[in-house]
Formats: C-alpha cells, sequence, structure tokens
C-alpha cells in the first residue's frame, strides 16, 4: 500500500514538472558584421561582444564578413557588440574606403509566450586618409539590446 501511495506521488510531482518545464525562454543572439577590404587592409579588427553568459568576448575578423550565433535562456537577457579597430602600425600614404556594418539582432520565445525580435546596429561610411584612420576607428560605437522578463526591449550603447 505504501508503495503505491509514493509512485503515484511520484506520478504526479512528476506530470506538473512536465507542464511547467514546456514553456522555456528561448532568445537566438545573431552578430553579424561586414567590412570593407581597405579597413581589414589599415586596422586590426576584434568583435567585442556578450557571450551566453553574460561575459565580454573577443574574436578576431579577418574576413570581410564576420558572424557569431548564441542562444539565451534566461531574462533578463543582455547582448550587444562593437568592432574594436586598431590602427596598423603602418599604413601606407592613400585613401582608403572604410566601411562597417555591425548588427546585434534577437529574436525569441518567453516562458510567458510572448514571442519578439529586434535588430540594432551601426553603419559607418567613410573615405579617409591614412592619417585620419585612427580617428575613425575611435569613433566606433557598439549597441546593446536588453530583454526583460515582460519582453520589454531596451537599446543602448555597448560599455567599451
Amino acid at each position: 500500500m505504501m508503495a503505491l501511495v509514493l509512485t503515484c506521488g511520484l506520478m504526479s510531482a512528476c506530470s506538473n514538472d512536465d507542464k511547467s518545464d514546456s514553456k522555456t525562454t528561448l532568445i537566438e543572439v545573431i552578430y553579424t558584421t561586414n567590412v570593407s577590404d581597405d579597413l581589414l587592409k589599415v586596422a586590426d579588427l576584434k568583435m567585442v561582444y556578450y557571450d551566453e553568459t553574460g561575459a565580454k568576448k573577443e574574436e578576431a575578423v579577418t574576413s570581410k564578413d564576420w558572424q557569431k550565433s548564441i542562444k539565451l535562456t534566461k531574462v533578463p537577457a543582455k547582448a550587444g557588440s562593437y568592432l574594436k579597430a586598431t590602427p596598423k602600425s603602418s599604413i601606407a600614404e592613400g585613401s582608403y574606403a572604410l566601411d562597417v556594418t555591425a548588427l546585434v539582432s534577437v529574436a525569441g520565445t518567453l516562458a510567458n509566450g510572448k514571442s519578439f525580435a529586434e535588430s540594432n546596429g551601426e553603419i559607418s561610411s567613410a573615405t579617409k586618409q591614412a592619417a585620419e584612420v585612427a580617428d575613425f576607428c575611435n569613433h566606433l560605437d557598439g549597441t546593446t539590446i536588453t530583454i526583460d522578463a515582460e519582453g520589454n526591449k531596451t537599446i543602448g550603447k555597448f560599455d567599451k
């Protein structure tokens, strides 16, 4: 008799757990950047972004297109990135087409069933002489998107 009561109790506990676990938060974050060949020639590039734990990570950008995708499962959630550009020590005299498109995109469904999507970022484009490259690099900004438990989104600047 005791075994039957214990078994029924465990079965109902499992059943309740299954219902509460059926709705979870899942947020996909996609960081993308596209840069010009000239920017790759005159600067060392790193994408700085928030990872799954909220820590800042850096990855070298060595080609025109860079992308990183992560998944978040808790709110509040913060996604954000910026392109860190360090001018190379030797830049040949001349004119350079410096172009950057850096985007943060988030999409997901919260445990409460609310779905959302948002993208934000930076587009910078200028033709600069060699002596002006550092100024261009120093003015690149990043963006953040924060999602709260109700699905409200806040756009901000990346804290370099």
